[in-house]
């Protein structure tokens, strides 16, 4: 047998015997394949999360009536993937083992700019996929789902440790968690920034949330922050997540513009979207500054 899929990132070469149970020796070669279409095969839901391009080599034997008795073995020399708009690639060979009706993926590393990670998976035929990332990611991939200009600045640590578990028509669950250290976030809607910032995120596709007994703490215009509550995650738009937060602050210096600054103690609730929040609840101003030049003169001959 000689032939390839998928145009030419598929090869296929060996021998298939015409003859119940259809006994297989072939030489599979991976060429920049599509992730999706492959993954489609598993999980139509999961094709929506995961793509990438996938090159490698293994060799498939056994027969093709028993799936189960069916033993593949090789690796891909590159995969590079894209989970919604973070891009990763591998570090080392990707190992991939067919036994059992099981596919399985070994431990490697990927990294890219969102940051290092080690993630294993694990395919029955027929049957789910199971996949596992854990490892150091950068708060600046928020800035890759950012269509709408919300993020002037981000950067940070987060210790991410997330399973996905996709079986057949369904959609697939994304639980987890990230603790978040030396977070730094600049918004092009204020003056100042909002650093550091720490706490733990957890998952619950496609809700983040932050228990209030445990609090994202922050330090903004000196004094201190806390926030929690939850967001809900818009796949297709950034600025159409959902808002369900709480903040609160004690006598946070805020920079209106460059002549007028005051001191806040917020305790508040935020809804809306991320384009177009929602606030409300109460404002302690404890101090108003104005340091521009009043023209008393000019007031008085205006009132006249």
């Amino acid at each position: 047998v000689e032939g390839h899929l998928l145009g030419k990132s598929i090869g296929l070469s060996g021998a298939i015997v015409l003859q119940s149970p259809f006994e297989v020796g072939l030489d599979i070669s991976l060429k920049d394949a599509s992730l999706s279409p492959l993954l489609g095969l598993v999980s139509p839901k999961l094709a929506e999360f995961i793509g990438g391009a996938l090159s490698g080599k293994f060799r498939l034997e056994g027969p093709l009536a028993r799936l189960r008795l069916l033993r593949m073995e090789g690796a891909l020399t590159d995969a590079a993937l894209q989970l919604t708009e973070v891009k990763v690639k591998n570090e080392a060979p990707v190992h991939v083992v067919l036994e059992n009706g099981v596919f399985e993926i070994l431990p490697v590393r990927f990294s890219g700019t969102a940051g290092s990670f080690f993630a294993q998976a694990s395919y029955q035929v027929r049957g789910p996929f199971d996949l596992h990332v854990k490892g150091l990611a950068n708060l600046i991939l928020l800035k890759d789902f950012d269509t709408s200009g919300v993020f002037e600045t981000v950067t940070g640590k987060g210790d991410v440790d997330v399973r996905v578990h996709a079986a057949p028509l369904q959609v697939p669950a994304i639980v987890g968690k990230a603790v978040i250290s030396e977070g730094y976030m600049k918004l092009t809607t204020l003056e100042q920034a909002i650093a550091p910032i720490s706490g733990t995120i957890y998952l619950n596709y496609p809700d983040f949330s932050v228990p209030a007994e445990a609090p994202l703490r922050a330090v903004f215009g000196g004094g201190p922050v806390e926030v929690w509550g939850k967001v809900v995650a818009n796949p297709a738009r950034f600025e159409d997540i959902l808002l369900d937060l709480r903040m609160r602050g004690t006598r946070l210096s805020y920079v209106y513009m460059p002549e007028l600054e005051t001191i806040v103690s917020p305790d508040v609730t935020i809804g809306g979207t991320a384009l177009v929040p929602l606030v409300s609840g109460n404002l302690v101003m404890d101090r108003v500054r104005y340091s521009g030049r009043i023209e008393l003169r000019s007031m008085l001959v205006e009132a006249a």
